[in-house]
């Protein structure tokens, strides 16, 4: 699945179309890194991966039928879903069709039948399309999904756009965020931020949440705009309103930076809920050390700890790693456990981690004494502009702990470490002086 199709089937789980009205009903998933580098930008992976979109024509036949596999397949009950999808699909009900081959096509509720897949999405697009030349904007955008993804027909970006670009000219929200996504990732067009923010306005205004989302994340980190975290702030509050995960991270994030913690605990805790990573290590910094009213309690802290490090946020893996480390949250004191947490988020680039992987090999902490591996460990850490981890460096130099021992290196080592204000570092330098 492309960039753009993963977007924008976490953009508008559960969309409802009747008599060409359309609603926003949205369901996140993952963030990414820490609360100063909340979102992993524009071509990360946040804002990436939910249902899709479903359109219901006003008295379309098996539009009921349709409504409640929506409800079940959202509450992962697969196989009631695919049973009220199968009804809505035999009374010629297109998104009953399209979604029953997305049933088969993922084995959900039916047993995985690629051949079904394709069937059913034929006969969707088949249907899409009748409507969509009628100039029916909803039919339009999802004929255009069709051909982004090639389900039921052969896939094509450049026929996706054009039927979106339709669509959009009748102001449909999420035709014109789609045509946004493709501007900022390049895909059947020049890539183009700044296109894909005016693409992306429109439909913001509308009151659409992941535009409102987008624009707010080009505002917080000035991308294809001037940097205005004042403005990313209101775009992050209308779309967090709308209880899109990504954006009540990022809102958090926004009342945590300006000290107002009892907010950002109030936001973290309801994205932390729906399965965001970021948002999960955040509200369980919130537990663990009793930020923003939050009752401090370090067990439930470890308990979201995991469940962010549980999907590969290098943060909480850190987290995680500490409490195993010192037997915090009802966790056993495990170095060993620990050492395998700090690896996770270290070859993610965690400078932290990365540090005290390098610390575990130099002490034999949970893994085999290596000073080779230590000073490895430090050097990545070090690199990024991480003190503690220059420190150690220069300790390597200056005592030749697996490098060559060099007192001109760990003078530099400790000269950056001492600069950003690590006070070991001040007094190696001192006593370099002296020898």
């Amino acid at each position: 699945m492309s960039s753009v199709s993963r977007i924008l089937r976490k953009a508008s789980a559960g969309l409802l179309v009747s008599a060409a009205v359309l609603t926003a009903s949205v369901f996140a998933a993952c963030g990414k890194k820490t609360a100063e580098n909340a979102d992993d930008d524009l071509n990360g992976t946040a804002g990436q991966q939910v249902e899709d979109v479903t359109l219901h024509f006003g008295g379309a036949k098996g539009d009921e039928a349709l409504l409640q596999g929506n409800l079940a397949f959202l509450q992962g009950d697969y196989e009631t879903a695919a049973n009220l999808f199968t009804m809505a699909a035999e009374q010629g009900n297109p998104e009953g069709q399209y979604w029953l081959g997305q049933c088969f096509e993922e084995g959900k509720g039916v047993e995985k039948d690629p051949t079904a897949a394709a069937n059913w999405y034929r006969k969707a697009a088949d249907s899409f399309r009748a409507a969509a030349e009628q100039g029916i904007p909803e039919a339009q955008y999802k004929l255009g999904q069709c051909f982004e993804e090639g389900k039921g027909v052969e896939k094509d970006l450049d026929e996706a756009i054009g039927w979106w670009r339709k669509a959009a000219g009748q102001g449909l929200a999420i035709a014109q965020y789609a045509i946004g996504v493709c501007y900022e990732y390049g895909k059947g067009v020049e890539k183009d931020l700044d296109e894909a923010i005016e693409w992306y306005r429109n439909p913001a205004e509308q009151g659409y949440a992941p535009a409102q989302y987008k624009l707010g994340v080009c505002c917080y980190y000035g991308y294809g705009t001037e940097q205005d975290e004042q403005e990313a702030e209101q775009w992050f509050a209308l779309a967090a309103a709308q209880g899109l995960a990504e954006a009540q991270y990022m809102f958090g994030v926004c009342r945590f930076n300006a000290k107002d913690r009892t907010e950002a605990a109030k936001w973290f805790a309801p994205a932390a809920e729906q399965g965001h990573a970021a948002a999960q290590c955040k509200f369980g910094e919130c537990c663990e050390y009793g930020w923003g009213g939050v009752k401090k309690d370090i067990n439930e802290a470890v308990k979201w700890y995991r469940k962010a490090a549980g999907q590969g946020y290098a943060e909480a893996q850190y987290m995680l790693g500490e409490c195993c480390e010192y037997g915090r949250g009802g966790l056993e004191k495990d170095t060993g456990e620990a050492a395998i947490w700090y690896r996770k988020a270290a070859d993610q680039g965690f400078a932290e981690a990365q540090c005290r992987l390098g610390e575990c090999y130099e002490r034999g902490r949970g893994v085999g004494k290596d000073l080779n591996e230590a000073a490895t460990w430090y050097r990545k850490a070090a690199d990024q502009g991480f003190a503690e981890a220059q420190y150690d460096l220069g300790v390597c130099y200056e005592y030749g702990w697996g490098v060559e021992q060099d007192i001109v290196a760990a003078a530099i080592w400790y000269r950056k470490a001492a600069d950003q204000g690590n006070l070991n570092a001040r007094e190696a330098l001192d006593q370099l002086g002296t020898k």
